[in-house]
């Protein structure tokens, strides 16, 4: 394992890129009441990379030197083609209505090429033909697009009543040929009720709206050919007395023509209050969300000679409450204080799958050989995960005697006997948590005196699990690598802990257990800034707008019980399944910064 120096010195690893972002449109007014717009955007990326590991270190050491150069150009385009007819009936109903058609298209290429066995370090990845062995080239080419016909009407009466109907047909190269197109309307209609003129007379509030909405949006947010059957590389051993070894090819995944867009039909009911001339700004919603037809790799049989298919299955609902609460008391002259506070609590729940009741899934750590981490089951949230019960460590001969686990020594995790069989097994797994939050939020405060101003802004979250897939490697106790400091309280004859196991030079086992699972919760100073706005006065006799130095500090301050580096995680993106899991996440940085900002 190389030290952290080592790599710093004796690694060359140059990422360049070189990126052009361009766009122009066109406008005819037709009519003063029609217009028609057209635009067309590009983004063309080329990239470079050049990587070199010395042989004075690990990373080349193994290989004597280990030399890459990779390139890719990716070349994304957009075309927007909107017709708008505007108008203004009898002073009071407002009428827009919309018209489009877009289109857009991605194309990448990449190509890489690396060698091994170098005599010397001189010419880095600059002469790869050095390398007396060569690595196997690679190459590789994606396409995919996207059209969509669109239509929206908004209209307007005396500003009071406000109604949006929306309609969409997108078709995606991404679904098979049965399924590429869907279809998504949606419809919106606001009340605003302190322009009704029976409102007049109550002075205290200063602005109130309710709304409702109702709509289908869809997903396509899979890789390209994924409804396409799939060749990967091969070798075999073949020729009789005389083998060699053959290149070919296998079924790598099972092509599904059916695959189609992934929908979400969402209700939301809100409304937006201001009171007080604007001092107090509430904002309360209600949503109700159902995503069918989930894009999701499944289980097939190993006798079909794959392992998975991607489908369209099942129901997850979704709902919640979002709360905003904004406020601005005092005299910026004197003293002025603005707090915006928002939470958000979120339920969800399994409806169907693909007719089973449940099954296993979840991301997971190869090295670790630690999968299907998460339990889906009918009636259940998602993000369960699934594993042993710790029931803390074994502490004499007479507890293992006495237990499931004759196997075990003192000092040895206990799991719990679920099924009451006397033996310890993955038909003892349960739900041992759970990767959402009851509730998450954030409070933003600015104070303001004259000049100067201040700010600082907190988030957090409450009531979700962490997977921390590093207990595995860091509790082991097997002498080879690098432990948390926890193990110093690792059980001993002479300290029986009954939290962390014993010493064991074979390892600790990889078995998924909530002695892996943490309190995720956390409250995070998210930033904090002090500055300093020069006066109007000074600012005209430089014929200035604007002076305003600062200092802020972002991630200074966390508060959790987390023991990993960072509980604001995701080791697996967005995917909805595997939220809450850690394994080598790179903290957030904590940052200090000293800015001045000119307006001329």
């Amino acid at each position: 394992m190389d030290n952290p120096l080592g790599i710093a010195k004796e690694v060359t690893d140059i990422y360049r890129v070189i990126r052009l972002l361009s766009n122009t449109y066109a406008e005819i007014k037709i009519t003063d009441d029609l217009l028609f717009r057209t635009t067309f955007g590009a983004n063309l990326i080329n990239t470079k990379s050049n990587y070199y590991a010395s042989r004075l270190i690990s990373l080349g050491a193994n290989t004597n030197g280990s030399a890459s150069v990779s390139s890719t150009q990716s070349v994304d385009w957009l075309n927007e083609n909107t017709l708008t007819y505007k108008h203004l009936f009898s002073e009071k109903h407002d009428l827009t209505a919309l018209l489009g058609y877009t289109t857009q298209s991605s194309h990448s290429e990449s190509v890489g090429a690396s060698a091994i066995n170098f005599n010397d370090d001189y010419a880095l990845y600059n002469n790869l033909g050095g390398g007396a062995t060569l690595q196997t080239p690679s190459s590789g080419a994606v396409d995919w697009a996207l059209i969509s016909f669109l239509a929206r009407v908004n209209y307007s009466y005396d500003s009071r009543y406000l109604l949006t109907l929306t309609a969409r047909s997108d078709g995606s190269s991404r679904f098979g040929p049965n399924n590429k197109y869907g279809f998504f309307p949606s419809g919106a209609f606001a009340w605003r009720i302190s322009n009704e003129p029976f409102f007049h007379k109550n002075s205290w509030i200063s602005d109130a709206k309710l709304r409702i909405s109702y709509g289908l949006t869809g997903n396509q947010s899979i890789s390209d050919y994924a409804y396409l059957s799939t060749i990967a590389q091969s070798t075999a051993i073949l020729g009789g007395s005389n083998p060699i070894i053959r290149l070919g090819g296998v079924p790598a995944i099972i092509s599904n023509l059916d695959l189609g867009w992934e929908s979400n039909r969402q209700l939301d009911v809100g409304t937006d209050v201001s009171l007080l001339n604007n001092y107090l700004r509430l904002t309360i919603d209600y949503y109700s969300k159902i995503t069918s037809n989930l894009l999701f790799s499944v289980n097939v049989p190993q006798t079909t000679g794959y392992s998975s298919s991607l489908r369209n299955i099942g129901k997850i609902k979704n709902s919640g409450f979002e709360l905003t609460l904004g406020t601005t008391i005092g005299d910026k002259n004197k003293l002025q204080w603005s707090g915006d506070f928002n939470i958000a609590f979120n339920t969800n729940k399994v409806l169907r799958l693909d007719g089973r009741s449940e099954y296993l899934t979840g991301s997971g750590v190869g090295h670790l050989q630690v999968s299907n981490t998460v339990q889906l089951k009918v009636g259940e949230p998602l993000g369960n995960f699934y594993g042993r019960e710790f029931d803390g460590i074994f502490q004499s001969e007479e507890e293992v005697a006495a237990s499931s686990q004759p196997n075990a020594q003192p000092g040895d995790i206990r799991y719990k006997d679920l099924d009451g069989n006397n033996a310890i097994n993955d038909n003892d797994r349960n739900i041992i948590g759970n990767g959402y939050p009851d509730f998450f939020g954030g409070f933003n405060n600015t104070f303001r005196y004259k000049n100067f101003d201040f700010n600082i802004f907190m988030q957090g979250s409450y009531g979700n699990d962490i997977l921390n897939f590093g207990r595995f490697d860091l509790y082991n106790l097997n002498g080879n690598n690098n432990q948390s400091v926890d193990v110093l309280k690792r059980w001993t004859v002479t300290n029986p802990s009954n939290e962390i196991p014993r010493a064991n030079a074979s390892g600790g086992q990889r078995i998924l257990s909530n002695f892996q699972v943490e309190n995720g919760s956390y409250l995070r100073f998210k930033n904090i800034s002090f500055g300093y706005e020069f006066p109007k006065s000074f600012i005209s006799k430089i014929q200035g707008r604007s002076i305003r130095v600062y200092v802020a500090a972002q991630n200074m301050f966390t508060i959790t019980s987390y023991k990993g580096y960072d509980p604001e995680v995701s080791r697996f993106g967005t995917t909805s399944i595997s939220q809450g899991m850690d394994y080598g996440g790179y903290p957030a940085s904590k940052t200090i910064l000293v800015g001045l900002n000119i307006g001329l």
